[in-house]
């Protein structure tokens, strides 16, 4: 009887222990980071985070390098929304030079699976390379279209 009631306690604070576990576990997955927008890794092709407590996790195509052709005003070039966006997210890219923040090109909204295949430049590049930034700007699939928080890629924009 006495080695039952052992067996029983033991039981007990086991189940406890694991129930404590559970709750603890289900609350941390409720968590994400608020106002810390978009975390991306260099090397990624895609990076995933979040970009509120109430929205869906938000894909960006990630990307170090970046080619335009000299002395010109229109460009090819391929920027897409992933697929993983689908029903939450349209993208923008705007492409600023860092050491005099001018703007190089901004793309409309692109819906999730497309891309944008051409580019108006503001003005025609000289050839050299360029520390860059690539702003990727997701909007809500709402009627506004409303922003929320971008992802800003460091990149090497190189004109040849």
């Amino acid at each position: 009887m006495k080695r039952k009631n052992t067996l029983l306690a033991v039981i007990a604070v086991l189940l406890i222990i694991i129930a404590v576990l559970l709750v603890k576990q289900m609350n941390s997955r409720e968590e994400k980071p608020v106002g810390q927008g978009v975390v991306i890794e260099a090397s990624g092709d895609i990076a995933k985070g979040y970009v509120g407590t109430t929205l869906p996790e938000i894909s960006i195509p990630g990307r170090t390098v970046l080619e335009l052709p000299v002395g010109v005003t229109e460009a090819e070039i391929s920027l897409h929304n992933p697929e993983d966006n689908t029903d939450y997210y349209d993208l923008s890219f705007t492409l600023i030079i860092k050491e005099t923040e001018e703007t190089v090109f901004t793309t409309g909204l692109i819906p999730p699976g497309y891309q944008c295949s051409r580019v108006t430049l503001t003005e025609p590049l000289k050839q050299g390379e360029y520390d860059a930034i690539l702003r990727v700007q997701p909007y809500l699939k709402d009627e506004a279209h409303t922003p929320v928080n971008n992802a800003e890629l460091s990149i090497l924009l190189i004109v040849n």
